[in-house]
């Protein structure tokens, strides 16, 4: 056997291992090049769909939390699986080239299994997320942080990037000696290993134990996770809350099911059908279990959340616009030109006025940042209610009072996404509004607005107050009216400092300004009751005296 290379292994044995082995499948289905023609599209729309998702959670800050980092790891999982199977199916069994050399083969069914690991760890991340979401909706802040789920994902990168090592290694003990023909997709393990001409007890083992702790290890956990979904949906009240909680876990149900049923079919079947199946319709099956999930995922799942659909649909409304405003450059460099003199007017008035402290709060070190930094140059649809508050409150602290047009273009100067591009419309129309800052917010407030009881609780925020009440009273009414209104992060951490009483904000005033809006409700928490406890302590001992 000339094409065989001999290595030596200790001094007692001898193995032999090929140049490489031949990939042969789908000998015997018809039009066999019209299912690599339709996996030629699968990977496109792969490739596509995950870069998609994964540039949109890079880039919008927004979509930086716990649940979007496990939709991104996903769409990287999927990119990398099917780049790892698919141009090998395509070069082997199309361009008809179905040589693998030895140490590419061992490469492509390390990264194979590592992948096909991380994909079943990661929708079961996904899972976990659902759980925590409506199982503890509370506390699911506190619990699923950025911290806990990069954690989670390491733990399963190392664990799905170091077992398959030892798999892939021992591979290499054994020797080829019988045939090089490999029949299957790929360099699959089992098909490799059973060309051993030694015992090949030790890889069979192995792969059993990895089949069930890749597959049956992650189903379980997801089981079990859907049944603690089911027992916290069934004590919710209302049935319209209970049909919403199972609503948002449909489309991960569909995952569950693309991907881990028809491989559970497929080995199923192969144990226990007297009639061992067509070897052809098994190596099908199973590269179609392989190759259309991380196609469907992003499809499915990803690009159906709210967050993700909405930065879709305004980069196409974007490029609609870039394309059809393409004659109209000079106007938006008008309203840039407008917009930046008067932000820069608005900029050195406010700038030799003292910084501006909370109502009632007179300490040194936590002052009131105006409302206009409070909103970046990204506008939150569809919240405009409270942010046309935000700039008005602020404009109305400038001296001397900007005119009605340097205030639309103010205005204008903060919107971003749909609100630019319907803006950049009004200003090449020549609108009256432009010149007319109560006209112009009409029109505003007629596209973007949100329902009136988001402005009332905007309005009710900013008046609120923590008064005599405990510092844990006053955060929860907080809360609860910062979920109906559309203030960034900063400006309810402002806002939330503001409003504390005087003892307790001065406490405060020493501290980190870098804090999030959690870790300062905390921290805010903890010295309200220390005083409390101290005034208590105070009072007693005073009336001890007396």
């Amino acid at each position: 056997m000339t094409f065989l290379r001999r290595l030596q292994w200790n001094d007692s044995s001898v193995l032999i291992h090929p140049p490489g082995f031949y990939i042969i499948g789908f000998t015997s289905l018809p039009f066999v090049n019209l299912y690599f023609i339709f996996l030629t599209f699968v990977y496109v729309v792969s490739v596509v769909f995950n870069t998609c998702v994964i540039y949109i959670i890079s880039v919008d800050l927004r979509l930086h939390n716990p649940k979007y980092i496990a939709v991104g790891n996903l769409a990287v999982v999927d990119l990398v699986l099917n780049t790892c199977i698919i141009p090998g199916m395509l070069k082997a069994f199309l361009a008809k080239n179905n040589f693998v050399p030895f140490n590419l083969c061992m490469v492509q069914m390390y990264v194979y299994y590592s992948f096909i690991c991380m994909e079943s760890f990661s929708i079961a991340v996904l899972a976990y997320d659902r759980m925590i979401a409506i199982c503890f909706p509370l506390r699911h802040g506190s619990i699923n942080t950025m911290t806990s789920m990069s954690c989670i994902l390491g733990v399963i990168w190392c664990f799905c990037l170091g077992i398959p090592i030892f798999s892939t290694a021992i591979m290499t003990r054994l020797s080829y000696c019988d045939s090089v023909n490999v029949y299957s997709y790929f360099c699959d393990y089992a098909p490799v290993f059973r060309l051993a001409c030694n015992d090949n007890t030790l890889q069979w083992a192995v792969a059993s134990v990895l089949s069930l702790v890749i597959l049956l290890g992650p189903l379980s956990f997801i089981i079990l996770s859907y049944m603690s979904i089911l027992i916290a949906v069934f004590r919710m009240k209302s049935v319209e809350s209970r049909v919403k909680a199972l609503a948002t876990c449909t489309e991960h149900l569909i995952l569950v099911a693309v991907f881990f049923f028809p491989v559970l079919i497929i080995f199923m079947v192969g144990l226990l059908a007297r009639i061992k199946p067509d070897p052809d319709l098994r190596v099908l099956s199973l590269s179609l279990a392989s190759c259309i999930p991380p196609c469907l995922n992003p499809i499915v799942y990803s690009l159906k959340t709210k967050e993700i659909k909405s930065k879709v649909l305004t980069m196409f409304r974007r490029i609609k616009v870039q394309r059809s405003a393409s004659g109209s450059t000079w106007q938006c460099f008008t309203i840039a030109a407008l917009s930046w003199t008067a932000l820069s007017r608005l900029w050195t008035a406010g700038r030799d006025r003292e910084s501006l402290q909370c109502p009632h709060q007179h300490n040194r070190g936590l002052h009131y940042s105006p409302p206009l930094h409070l909103v970046p140059v990204v506008f939150v649809s569809p919240f405009p209610g409270s942010f046309l508050l935000q700039l008005d409150l602020y404009l109305g602290t400038v001296h001397p009072a900007p005119s009605r047009r340097e205030r639309v273009s103010a205005l204008v100067s903060c919107f971003s996404e749909e609100a630019l591009e319907w803006a950049n419309a009004v200003w090449v129309e020549g609108d009256v509004a432009l010149d007319h800052i109560e006209e112009f917010t009409r029109h505003f407030r007629a596209v973007f607005d949100h329902p009136p009881e988001g402005r009332a609780a905007g309005e009710c925020l900013f008046h609120l107050r923590q008064g005599t009440r405990s510092a844990q009273e006053f955060t929860l009414d907080f809360r609860t009216l910062a979920s109906r209104v559309g203030w960034n992060d900063r400006a309810l951490i402002n806002h939330y400092c503001c409003s504390l009483r005087k003892d307790v904000h001065r406490e405060l005033a020493c501290r980190d300004t870098t804090l999030t809006f959690d870790q300062l409700v905390d921290l805010s928490i903890r010295p309200d009751n220390l005083l409390v406890t101290r005034g208590r302590s105070e009072a007693a001992l005073s009336g001890s005296f007396s």
